[in-house]
C-alpha cells in the first residue's frame, strides 16, 4: 500500500471515528484478500438479447460483460417505457 493511500485511509478512519461512526459501516474493516466479501455476478442470468449483447461486445471491448448486459437492459427500459404499459392496480 502507498503511503499516500495509507494517509487517506487513516484520515477517514479518524474522521469516521469522531463522528461515532463504526468502521465496518463506511468499509474501514480490513480484508483478508482482494475481492473479499464482494459478491460474484451470477453469470446464468445473461440471457436473451441482452446476454448476446453483452458476450459479443464483451470479446471486442475491455468493457465487463456484466456491465454491457445491464447497460443493455437500461437503455432498453428507456426506450420502451413510454411504449408499454401493464394493466393493473394497486
Amino acid at each position: 500500500m502507498s503511503a499516500h493511500l495509507s494517509q487517506v485511509l487513516d484520515a477517514t478512519s479518524n474522521a469516521a471515528a469522531s463522528l461515532g461512526i463504526d468502521r465496518a459501516l463506511v468499509g474501514m474493516e480490513p480484508v483478508s484478500s482482494p475481492g473479499a466479501g464482494i459478491p460474484v455476478w451470477p453469470q446464468e442470468v445473461m440471457g436473451g438479447a441482452a446476454g448476446k449483447f453483452a458476450r459479443t461486445y464483451g470479446t471486442y471491448l475491455e468493457t465487463p460483460e456484466n456491465f454491457l448486459f445491464m447497460n443493455y437492459l437500461t437503455l432498453l427500459g428507456h426506450v420502451l417505457s413510454d411504449k408499454l404499459t401493464l394493466a393493473g392496480g394497486l
